[in-house]
């Protein structure tokens, strides 16, 4: 399956902690421990949410991975064919 959500955290000094590609946002719930709720608000809302206001809240962001962006990466990685005759 193609993985299609990036989720990048950052700590409160703005170094990359955690930069991962996954399949579902399912996955990124188990991986990090939030509930699917917290990581359902994070992709969706982006904004207004109350625990953000902590003063070492980490910078999470999750962003859907573009489907040409899929397609350039399937591409690149297909196997190449041989055009080798054998002489």
């Amino acid at each position: 399956m193609i993985k299609r959500f990036n989720c990048i955290i950052k700590d409160h000094k703005g170094e990359v902690i955690h930069d991962e590609d996954y399949k579902t946002l399912g996955d990124i719930s188990d991986d990090l421990g939030l509930t699917k709720s917290m990581v359902y608000d994070l992709n969706s809302r982006k904004t207004n949410m109350k625990y953000k206001k902590f003063r070492f809240y980490p910078q999470i962001s999750i962003n859907k991975i573009n489907n040409e962006d899929i397609k350039i990466l399937d591409n690149n990685n297909a196997p190449q064919e041989n055009t080798d005759n054998g002489n």
